[in-house]
């Protein structure tokens, strides 16, 4: 058998699929659907990245790969990899239980097709930072649990990125769709069939339009389906005020690790190249003072290093705003409570960016190297 016929009547190189290597970033209902019309399309190359487990609002899409009674609580990129491995014990199942934010632009470049299911829009645009302009194709999917979308993106240079205001719906600014379903709910009131078919949709587009790609390119796109099988198309547009295309989003790479690199450590390696009086900015778990995004004041978060909990963000004390309006910041500088702290520990991740202040104020965007063979050593598992 040479081909492959799908459902767009175009004939794809078998030996094409299968010596493609898939990321699949998201281990959800778009996640699981993707990787089962992977298989069935003839992939068998997989790396499967979610640190997270699964709950039981997590079955009903997941195209009956996980169940409520015997998977609760397991690693969602492990049961996926272990059903690759059962559905064709030829297939390379490599799995990470890893923050998608930890992963740089050296990790994904040597895959043919990154698929993006995640519902964090954090981590989204994490990675279209580390893929813009990289010629990585990637395929993001979404739902808001009945209709879908799905995004098409081929990173070419002058091309559109995940994190171009293509339209409001994809504005930093506002939410997109993600998936807010749950189990006893739409059990309960028999929605569990119209998810299940929103998020299948959504998975077969993206791979779809993966293996079409694999032959002939296309234009970046956006699709918007309904569980009936409606759908619409936008071509999509690069925006020139995007900050990840060019050379101005590109961190400064600092040599080292955050775990084994202490704040005193960092700042001293900074104020070699900037001079002396840095401070240092992170939006983390330890915090030292709260900033308003509305008024810009800045105001004391209890004692310092402690752990902040959502309730106490809940408004700026000075502006009265909600807690949509407020950012937990820290500021750190050389000899603090804080310098003896492993970066790590205070909540910078691997590819986070740091925002570092000179002395005379001003900013510059470092990051801590890790590449691709650090990172697998660290992360990656197999079946």
């Amino acid at each position: 058998m040479a081909s492959v016929v799908y459902d767009f009547g175009d004939i794809v190189s078998l030996s094409r699929v299968r010596s493609a290597k898939l990321c699949v970033l998201g281990c959800g209902a778009v996640g699981c659907n993707a990787v089962l019309a992977a298989l069935q399309m003839g992939y068998r190359n997989f790396t499967l990245v979610d640190y997270d487990a699964v709950s039981a609002h997590n079955c009903p899409r997941s195209a009956g790969l996980f169940h409520p009674a015997r998977d609760v609580g397991k690693s969602k990129a492990r049961l996926l990899a272990g059903y690759i491995r059962a559905w064709e014990p030829a297939c390379e199942a490599t799995w990470l239980e890893a923050d998608v934010r930890d992963l740089g632009g050296a990790f994904f470049r040597d895959f043919t097709a990154v698929v993006v299911a995640l519902d964090n829009m954090e981590s989204v645009w994490h990675v279209g930072e580390m893929t813009a302009d990289s010629g990585v194709s990637v395929y993001r999917g979404a739902t808001n649990g009945w209709n879908s979308s799905a995004e098409i993106l081929i990173n070419s240079p002058g091309g559109a990125c995940l994190c171009c205001k293509k339209d409001p719906a994809q504005s930093r600014d506002t939410r997109i769709a993600s998936c807010g379903a749950r189990y006893e709910r739409d059990v309960r009131e028999n929605r569990a069939s119209a998810l299940q078919t929103s998020s299948a949709l959504c998975a077969n587009r993206l791979v779809a339009e993966m293996t079409r790609r694999l032959e002939t390119p296309g234009p970046d796109r956006r699709y918007y389906e309904t569980e009936f099988g409606e759908m619409y198309a936008f071509d999509l547009g690069f925006d020139p005020k995007c900050a990840c295309h060019g050379e101005a989003h590109q961190a400064i790479m600092l040599e080292g690790d955050i775990a084994a690199t202490t704040m005193d450590q960092l700042i001293e390696r900074l104020e070699r190249a900037l001079g002396e009086g840095v401070t240092v900015f992170g939006a983390d778990d330890y915090v030292l003072e709260g900033a308003c995004k509305s008024c810009g004041a800045s105001y004391p978060v209890g004692k310092p290093l402690r752990r902040v909990k959502e309730s106490d963000m809940r408004h700026c004390p000075i502006s009265e705003r909600a807690a949509d309006d407020a950012v937990v910041i820290s500021q750190f500088t050389k000899g603090g409570p804080a310098g003896g702290r492993a970066l790590a520990e205070l909540g910078f991740r691997f590819m986070g960016e740091i925002l570092a202040a000179g002395p005379g104020g001003e900013l510059h965007t470092f990051r801590m190297s890790r590449d691709y063979a650090a990172l697998m050593k660290i992360y990656a598992k197999e079946v």
